[in-house]
């Protein structure tokens, strides 16, 4: 840049480090704050897979692409069928129930898809249907 090459870098080393703090620490800060307001929503989940810290959680992006950790338990994926597990491609609903600057953690309901979550298709699940309707009430 024009800066870069006609002036000298006066600006002293522990000024520098002290403003990016500054500037990582008011990021954080704001992204905890939008973050929590998460907590109590329903979220469309794409299944990534295991969680790096927990096998027995799971990770995902919800649709606006926060990362949700929850816990992997079996679900009925269609009537009359044995519990299964998702697993990496799955679509799930969760429901937030923590947060930190970086990420969500929820508890799993049902499995999903894109269409029923969104109202496309003519017959939701009366599961998704609750979901949806549980997740206007909140907000």
């Amino acid at each position: 840049t024009h800066a870069h090459r006609n002036y000298d870098d006066d600006v002293p080393e522990n000024v520098k480090a002290r403003r990016l703090s500054e500037v990582i620490s008011a990021f954080y800060n704001e992204s905890e704050k939008k973050n929590q307001g998460e907590i109590g929503k329903i979220h469309l989940v794409l299944v990534e897979g295991p969680s790096k810290k927990n096998q027995f959680e799971l990770v995902g992006r919800s649709c606006n692409n926060k990362k949700i950790i929850f816990p992997s338990s079996p679900l009925l994926k269609a009537p009359c069928s044995p519990r299964i597990h998702p697993s990496r491609g799955d679509y799930v609903l969760t429901r937030v129930t923590s947060s930190s600057a970086q990420s969500l953690r929820g508890e799993l309901l049902d499995f999903s898809t894109m269409a029923s979550y969104y109202g496309l298709t003519a017959q939701p699940t009366i599961e998704d249907q609750s979901a949806v309707a549980q997740d206007e009430m909140r907000g």
